[in-house]
């Protein structure tokens, strides 16, 4: 807006960007979310499609590809989006803990227990319970989830009574699951019950269309969060995005992307270096390339440096040469160290 301007105009266009960012952002918790590329639209349109079936689903990839992403996403477009959408983390439940904090215990079911307690799958209610990397579950919980997916029953721990869940499964792993199941740490039975729909979620370096897109929402969420401005990404880090392996995928990308914001002292943009620090240290002096401002102070050194040799060190007759005033060149002498 040029000034000056009415105080009623301000603020009736602030209230319109206001409008327009959050329904900007309520459309990126959606499809940019979880990617923009062929291959991530081909998941996409996979999970609308089975959005609202009861059967299990089995998420695959690597670590930090979304999976759980995907998950909710399923849950939320679904006709059980009110309902809970529950996580089991499957490799940090205590051994001697796993089947209480799953199914739930009765009063005096375990040590020191004064009442009953439900567990997650009781918790989940008719909403989606999702097993997250379940290849990690104990071989007794293995037992018992076949129970739950075969006829929907499970009991509390040290109850008699049986328990009916209407939750759906989906359950998500980045291992190889056959490959378990080969070396018998993984029940067979279990593996296609939870299979019934299978969906991989490819890796990050596979789809690098998505990182740009991915980085600004992510850059825009962490910013609406901490209140802070919207930083742009340089075309440099823009390149360094693309060339990045990306081994710890989605993760590693809001890793540093929350590194560099926190450390960007709310600058208007984020170079590759603030993302990529380790670099700069690999980086040769002598290989390094200058910034712009490093080479227009260059610049400007050798070519004052030449006037003066040229007039003798006389300022008025340099700063004529150079084409400014006798004041700015001396102000630029002063800044350069120039005696």
């Amino acid at each position: 807006m040029t000034k000056p301007f009415e105080i009623e105009a301000l603020l009736h266009k602030i209230a319109v960007l206001c409008a327009r960012e959050i329904a900007a952002g309520s459309d990126l918790r959606g499809r940019q979310a979880v990617g923009c590329s062929a291959a991530m639209r081909s998941v996409e349109a996979e999970l609308q499609r089975i959005k609202d079936a009861a059967a299990p689903v089995l998420i695959l990839g690597e670590t930090g590809v979304g999976k759980e992403v995907a998950a909710r996403q399923l849950h939320d477009t679904s006709i059980r989006s009110e309902l809970p959408f529950i996580v089991v983390s499957c490799g940090t439940i205590p051994v001697d803990r796993a089947e209480g904090v799953m199914f739930g215990h009765e009063r005096g079911g375990v040590a020191s227990s004064r009442s009953g307690h439900p567990g997650l799958v009781e918790q989940a209610g008719g909403g989606t319970l999702f097993l997250d990397e379940v290849s990690a579950l104990l071989p007794a919980a293995q037992g018992k989830f076949l129970r739950l997916l075969e006829d929907g029953t499970y009991r509390r721990l040290g109850g008699a009574q049986e328990l009916v869940s209407t939750a759906r499964i989906v359950s998500s792993s980045n291992a190889d699951l056959p490959k378990l199941v080969a070396q018998g740490s993984f029940r067979a039975d279990l593996y296609y019950r939870l299979n019934a729909v299978e969906l991989h979620i490819p890796p990050l370096r596979a789809r690098p269309e998505d990182l740009v897109p991915l980085a600004e929402h992510i850059i825009a969420q962490i910013a609406r969060r901490t209140g802070e401005r919207i930083p742009s990404l340089t075309s440099a880090a823009r390149a360094a995005l693309c060339d990045h392996p990306w081994p710890g995928n989605i993760r590693e990308l809001r890793n540093r992307l929350e590194r560099a914001l926190s450390l960007s002292n709310s600058a208007a943009q984020l170079s590759a270096q603030a993302l990529f620090p380790e670099l700069t240290l690999l980086v040769s002096p002598e290989s390094r390339i200058a910034s712009l401002a490093e080479a227009r102070e260059r610049a400007e050194r050798l070519q004052i440096e030449e006037a003066l040799r040229q007039t003798a060190g006389e300022i008025g007759k340099a700063a004529i040469l150079l084409g400014i005033s006798r004041t700015t060149l001396w102000e630029k002498m002063r800044r350069l160290g120039i005696s």
